[in-house]
């Protein structure tokens, strides 16, 4: 069978900036990966941003949606990826600098 790309859905848009949740071999018919998001090309894990509560960030939920508003309004977010230099070191999960 062939393997066609299908774009995932927007997840989350504010500020005209699109955030699209991650599936697992890149098939959209299955569950997103629960903490992975995709932005400008650029795949991040949620608990690396300095965002909301560290308990909140590692719980799956909806409430991500929030939580990646917000740090589309910190410029955490842009649309060409996440700005790691925005992120403070030792603010975000795996990523501490």
């Amino acid at each position: 069978m062939p393997y066609t790309y299908v774009e995932a859905p927007v997840y989350v848009e504010d500020a005209g900036i699109q955030v699209r949740h991650v599936f697992r071999d890149d098939i959209v018919d299955g569950p997103p990966l629960i903490f992975w998001y995709q932005i400008g090309g650029e795949e991040f894990d949620i608990r690396d941003l300095p965002v909301g509560s560290h308990a909140a960030r590692n719980a799956g939920g909806d409430h991500h949606r929030q939580l990646l508003r917000q740090a589309i309004q910190l410029r955490l977010l842009t649309e060409a990826g996440v700005d790691w230099d925005a992120v403070p070191p030792g603010e975000g999960g795996s990523r501490v600098g």
